[in-house]
């Protein structure tokens, strides 16, 4: 599908969200689409993020993992994006301070509203 941003931010998706989680390979952003729209933060970086950082973002993750869905997205190259319905950014590298303020503003923010238990890892 063709989408109005990339990563996209809302739009043509899937039936089925992806179980939310910290994911090692890149995964169908046509299934993230529907994670959006259950009020989930998205957080992908791309091939040319450097290890340790990508170690960072783990550990960001591993903090407040609930409605947050990580993986790798090569074509992003040295940035790392953040989604939520709608909504969109963008840094070169990882900066914990926005991924925290973004995460703040934007997740459980959906038109799909669903309790917060329901928006766990691995559901």
């Amino acid at each position: 599908p063709k989408w109005n941003s990339f990563p996209p931010t809302s739009g043509r998706h899937y039936y089925q969200p992806l179980p939310f989680g910290l994911y090692t390979d890149v995964v169908q952003e046509i299934r993230l689409v529907h994670n959006l729209e259950h009020g989930a933060v998205i957080l992908q970086y791309g091939d040319k993020v450097p290890a340790a950082q990508v170690q960072q973002i783990n550990a960001w993750y591993q903090k407040d993992a609930n409605a947050l869905v990580v993986s790798p997205l090569p074509k992003l190259g040295d940035k790392v994006a953040l989604t939520s319905w709608t909504n969109w950014t963008e840094c070169t590298g990882f900066n914990e301070k926005a991924a925290n303020a973004f995460r703040k503003a934007f997740r459980y923010h959906a038109p799909e509203q669903f309790p917060k238990s329901f928006l766990q890892p691995g559901q």
